[in-house]
């Protein structure tokens, strides 16, 4: 993920997923899936190694995950403070944040999830992330 993401002083560790049917943040944000899908919390943990502007909304970002080597899902970009899709801080050296890539998935599919294969585009590179 580090190297897809591509931002000169951080680095990025899945963290694992979850499914969940609502987004909330606080008690001023919430959100709903569809009816017959769920949401898809893939989560890392992004560390700072140096002072950085990190504005991941200004790199033009698409993140696609493919599930199971077959079903494929583009992130949706969320209020959440914590979405990297739409990530703009500024970090010190040292700093860390839990962030989130958002995906809603057919509930279906979310009952099996096997496995789960990242594709990153930003400023205009591609990269390929198995998250495992």
């Amino acid at each position: 993920m580090t190297q897809a993401m591509g931002i000169d002083g951080v680095d990025f560790k899945y963290k694992g997923y979850d499914t969940v049917s609502t987004l909330s943040e606080g008690s001023y944000f919430s959100i709903d899936a569809t009816d017959g899908y769920k949401y898809l919390r893939v989560k890392f943990k992004m560390k700072a190694n140096k002072d950085v502007a990190v504005n991941v909304m200004g790199m033009d970002p698409r993140f696609r995950i493919t599930i199971n080597n077959d079903e494929t899902y583009i992130s949706q970009a969320t209020l959440l403070l914590s979405d990297l899709s739409t990530f703009d801080e500024n970090l010190s050296s040292g700093d860390t944040r839990n962030v989130n890539l958002i995906f809603e998935i057919d509930k279906d599919v979310a009952k099996s999830i096997d496995t789960l294969s990242l594709t990153v585009t930003a400023n205009n590179n591609a990269g390929e992330v198995n998250l495992e």
